[in-house]
């Protein structure tokens, strides 16, 4: 599955690396592509007193972007990630299980930890704004909203005596969140620049299911990246 994502993503990549030599063509101020490749962590939030979050969860993001400049400083944003990301979580009670792809449910006891990990496709939609360009230097800020479709998913939890295994539907098949970004690029002359940034994402409802309420998942996560 994790073959078939990063090929999926290099796949779109070649796509709108194609597409962009193509509309540059007419289009050089209105299109602009790049490629990113965000480290970040990661954690749940939890709406009720059976669980809790339990520690950060370092993860990675590559991926290609596309912007389509309709305003001197807006742009319409999107693209397409892979991304690896992970969230623990301490069950305070006992009486819950993992369901697993291969062992059925497994037991939780009361008071131990669950490490997940899971891979998505993630697509952005946002809204770009940038600043007046000083030198070289833009700033820019971006807002929308992501959709995420769960690749894979697993876990380990030694209290449990559970080495890594597949999970089966702990992390909703699809869902959707939102995402806040500020930055700078860097212009290396003509439409090329260097990006970086900091960012957060988090989701509306539940990404993951242990049981019971709602666990969100939210990560924090550095923009570096390159236009052209």
């Amino acid at each position: 599955m994790v073959r078939i994502a990063i090929a999926t993503v290099l796949t779109a990549w070649l796509a709108i690396g194609q597409l962009s030599v193509c509309l540059a063509r007419g289009y050089d101020d209105k299109f602009r592509f790049g490629i990113h490749l965000d480290p970040q962590i990661g954690w749940f939030s939890v709406d009720n007193n059976r669980f809790e979050n339990s520690g950060v969860s370092l993860g990675f993001c590559p991926g290609v972007d596309g912007e389509y400049i309709f305003a001197r400083r807006y742009s319409l944003g999107t693209g397409i990630s892979y991304e690896f990301r992970g969230g623990s979580l301490q069950y305070l009670t006992g009486g819950y299980h993992l369901k697993t792809k291969y062992d059925g449910d497994l037991p939780i006891k009361e008071h131990s930890v669950v490490h997940t990990r899971t891979s998505l496709l993630t697509i952005p939609i946002t809204l770009k704004m940038r600043a007046i360009e000083i030198g070289y230097t833009t700033f820019w800020a971006a807002a929308g909203f992501t959709g995420h479709i769960t690749l894979s998913e697993t876990a380990e939890s030694p209290a449990n005596g559970i080495k890594t295994i597949k999970l089966n539907g702990m992390y909703q098949p699809f869902y959707v969140g939102y995402i806040m970004q500020l930055g700078v690029e860097y212009s290396l002359g003509g439409p090329s620049s260097v990006v970086g940034g900091i960012g957060f994402n988090g989701t509306f409802g539940k990404a993951y299911d242990p049981g019971l309420g709602v666990v969100g998942a939210y990560n924090l996560h550095l923009r570096i990246g390159f236009t052209f």
